[in-house]
């Protein structure tokens, strides 16, 4: 039983190793998607500045030409992470499947020996029983 119980141990630390590497990836994906909005904000109020400045609007062209391959950059970025999230989130649950699967059996099993050990007590008891009954005769 010590080898199951291991095994159980083993799998639960790969589920929360899963785990922590699943929230990493998410975390990753959701500052990507934010530095997406902020990038927005600000070509947002560059195009104001440069729409009220002349020296400002001559720059703005190249300015959003940058913009434009940043946000592409980002994009990206975000569709990669999202990909290994998917797969982090399919070897999260296989990794799970196989704890539960170790922990059914480990507690099939101690389920088994109880059960064995009760028969065994039981046993005892009777032939205790039957000698007393035999003995008062």
């Amino acid at each position: 039983m010590k080898a199951l119980e291991q095994l159980v141990r083993v799998h639960g630390w790969m589920v929360d190793e899963r785990r922590r590497q699943l929230t990493e990836l998410q975390q990753l994906a959701d500052r990507l998607r934010r530095d997406g909005v902020s990038l927005e904000e600000e070509f947002a109020r560059e195009k104001i500045a440069a729409a009220a400045s002349i020296e400002a609007g001559r720059t703005f062209q190249a300015y959003a030409g940058v913009v434009r391959q940043r946000k592409g950059s980002i994009l990206a970025s975000i569709a990669n992470v999202e990909a290994e999230v998917a797969l982090a989130e399919e070897g999260l649950r296989e990794a799970y499947r196989d704890l539960k699967r170790h922990e059914v059996a480990l507690a099939n099993r101690k389920s088994r020996e109880a059960a064995a050990t009760a028969r065994k007590e039981q046993i005892i008891d009777d032939d205790i029983g039957i000698e007393m009954h035999r003995r008062r005769r």
